[in-house]
């Protein structure tokens, strides 16, 4: 049942939304894959077993029984169809992507510049501009001998920024420039660009004391040739930030020129990233393919712009296969997956994109919502989808859509023997997963916020040497991942608590994976020096964290209260010189009650 506490959380950065779409996921894939670039070569599996005419008998009926895995072949035989391509062919794709990518703007290209203005004393050099996806970003490299360039002269900034302080102490008159940003504009024709502000500041400070900012709203593709301007005013200040005077107004002319060497040189550094990329995920995806069950069942059910192709199982979960539509422009449809009426965040395992770029057929594995040996062998799967329509805006792209239609397919399986049951019509469909229990409502579209599960603990301390850790409160998410949110006061240096973890996290004496098992961060020297530079380091700073990990859902391990011991945190700080010195040794012990409602394990939704 959704709680006050758990709406506590909604807009935490904490527990950031889920991500919206493919791209998203394929990043996290990537990262997780080698560095180094593979090439295999794998001897080829023909023909895919058509399973049309057996598939409508089966579905008559309401079951199924296992069969070849029609999508696994098939994204088995893309994948070694396309490692057995020979190397020019497949560095012409890499190419033609690269061309393709570049010409549509959808990669990062930044342009030298070299144009300058003088107001006053000060001397304005524009460096550089990156365009990408609606945005430019500018480098400025202001110049001068007697007014020193500061981002803000807030006060609070101006006492604990030392960098800020040599900047004053070395001028003899001072400009806020990053203030003043705010009111610089970029022209492209008759139409001036606003920079991107946040807490008063449109321009940062980058290396060399340079500046960059950034414009929104820019035109997605700029014409070798176009003219900017960029303009506005530079003013002086006093040591408490007032305005004291105006320093002068200035405009810088410019061109956008990307030239023919530029271009190239960029297809050239992308087609080798998009080759080795794709080597890469080639490797990969024929590895874990080929470690996958070859026996599926067939499902050919189409619920909004998705059809559910098949489903199988392995020991870490269902495995569903599907082919997504992109074709219905200005549509917008987002599946959640709920198992036994658990949430469970998907998998995925797979890829591939019809040749007309209008479709994709896709593995995704739904993760168990506990360990296997205490799962029923029936399961009951519901893929919620969340259907809407998007609004044009001018000049181009779409908004949120403003109302929801929800759409739900469900089907029972049997992890052992892998036969699948349809619900017979809606009633029954409803009586296995009704949309209602979701309580989606327009203003409230990640039930993983809706769903969390937050047990305030606070008054669990532990002090060393004079710095306190309080274990605030413990979070379940719907997904299986708990959360334990700390603070720790009178630091030098907060970040550095990110550098260890505690030795070991058990509930119920049962030792838990612990995602902070091994060190998470890392100051390297030019961190430190930055700190130091940046900082009084006196012990007056504090962390808010938390450490995360995801339990195995043993039923057995819940029963009655739970105990959490939290063994042996060792926690640095910086000294002065930025020496890493030993603040302590910290270990908690408490015990959450078990009432009925003061929390549940793996939050989950009331059908059942």
């Amino acid at each position: 049942m959704q709680t006050e506490s758990n709406n506590a959380y909604r807009n935490d950065p904490l527990f950031p939304p889920i991500p919206k779409g493919y791209h998203e996921r394929m990043e996290n894939v990537l990262k997780s894959l080698p560095v180094e670039s593979h090439k295999v070569r794998i001897p080829k599996k023909r023909g895919i077993i058509l399973l049309a005419a057996a598939l409508a008998a089966l579905l008559a009926v309401g079951t199924a029984v296992a069969v070849s895995m029609s999508t696994r072949d098939q994204l088995q035989e893309a994948v070694e169809n396309r490692i057995e391509t020979s190397d020019d062919e497949r560095y012409a794709q890499a190419r033609e992507m690269a061309i393709d990518r570049i010409t549509n703007d959808v990669w990062e290209r930044p342009i030298p510049l070299d144009v300058s203005a003088t107001v006053g004393d000060v001397t304005l050099t524009l460096k550089e501009i990156e365009v990408y996806g609606g945005e430019a970003t500018l480098l400025i490299k202001p110049e001068s001998e007697r007014t020193g360039m500061v981002v803000t002269l807030d006060q609070e900034d101006y006492r604990n920024d030392t960098h800020t302080q040599r900047i004053v102490s070395a001028h003899e008159q001072i400009c806020a420039f990053g203030t003043d940003a705010r009111d610089f504009r970029l022209t492209i024709g008759d139409t001036n660009r606003e920079p991107y502000v946040v807490d008063d500041i449109a321009a940062w400070y980058t290396e060399n004391d340079a500046f960059h900012m950034t414009f929104h709203n820019m035109p997605r593709t700029i014409e070798n040739g176009t003219a900017l301007t960029l303009s506005g005013t530079l003013y002086l200040c006093d040591r408490d930030g007032r305005r004291t005077g105006e320093i002068g107004s200035f405009s810088i002319p410019f061109v956008y020129d990307y030239t023919d060497e530029m271009r190239e040189a960029d297809i050239q550094k992308l087609t080798e990233e998009i080759l080795s990329t794709n080597d890469r995920i080639d490797a990969a995806t024929h590895d874990q393919l080929a470690a996958l069950p070859e026996q599926a069942t067939p499902l050919e059910v189409s619920v909004g712009l998705t059809t559910y192709h098949d489903v199988a199982s392995d020991e870490h979960g269902i495995l569903l296969g599907l082919t997504k539509r992109f074709t219905e422009i200005g549509w917008y449809d987002y599946t959640y997956f709920c198992m036994d009426g658990y949430f469970v965040t998907d998998e995925h395992l797979a890829q591939e994109f019809a040749p007309d770029r209008k479709s994709g057929t896709q593995l995704l594995r739904l993760p168990y919502y506990a360990d296997a040996a205490y799962l029923p062998d029936v399961l009951t799967v519901a893929c919620v989808h969340m259907i809407g329509q998007l609004t044009p805006l001018e000049p181009e792209g779409w908004s949120g859509p403003d109302s929801w239609e929800t759409a739900v397919f469900v089907f029972r399986y049997n992890r052992k023997t892998g036969e699948v049951s349809l619900p017979k019509n809606d009633a029954e469909r409803d009586a296995w997963f009704t949309p209602q229990d979701l309580t989606i409502t327009t203003t409230s579209l990640d039930p993983f916020y809706d769903y969390c599960e937050t047990i305030d603990v606070s008054g669990i301390t532990d002090t060393q040497n004079g710095t306190t850790v309080t274990i605030k409160s413990v979070v379940f998410q719907p997904d299986g991942t708990m959360y334990i949110l700390f603070c720790a006061d009178h630091l030098a240096c907060e970040v550095i608590a990110w550098e260890t973890m505690p030795k070991e996290i058990c509930i119920n004496g049962v030792t838990v994976d612990a995602a902070g098992a091994e060190p998470g961060f890392y100051m390297d020297e030019e961190s430190i020096a930055f700190t130091l530079d940046t900082y009084d380091m006196q012990k007056t700073r504090w962390i808010n964290s938390y450490w995360s990990m995801k339990p195995p859902m043993r039923r057995d391990m819940y029963d009655g209260p739970i105990t959490i011991e939290i063994k042996d945190w060792d926690l640095y700080d910086l000294n002065a010189q930025g020496e890493r010195e030993f603040v302590g040794t910290f270990s908690f012990t408490f015990t959450i009650p078990s009432d009925g409602s003061a929390y549940t394990v793996q939050p989950r939704f009331d059908v059942f």
